[in-house]
């Protein structure tokens, strides 16, 4: 998983190019500076909010929810902006095992 940082002004400082060299000379680092990095922080709170309320919800955590037929349709990452026009059918992971 990629580390990525930046400032919350949107700048491309000395600091944060300073972090981006280091990170570059790193072996086994992979690291990106960026510009938005608060829409990128925003984007990571609805992922994460997302999955929180969907393992709370079925009382499973990510993999045996997505082990149950249709689980992968649930996962934040499928989710889009226009609601499908039916949605999919679930089947509680307690009952799917």
């Amino acid at each position: 998983m990629p580390l990525t940082f930046g400032e919350q002004s949107g700048e491309m400082t000395e600091r944060v190019k300073t972090l981006a060299a280091l990170f570059a000379a790193t072996k086994g680092v992979e690291a990106f500076a960026v510009t938005d990095i608060v829409q990128r922080m925003w984007e990571k709170l609805v992922h994460l909010s997302t999955a929180a309320a969907m393992t709370c919800l079925m009382r499973a955590n990510v993999g045996e929810i997505v082990r149950t037929p249709n689980g992968r349709e649930l996962s934040p990452t499928s989710f889009s902006v226009v609601p499908p026009s039916q949605p999919p059918t679930v089947t509680h992971p307690a009952r799917a095992l």
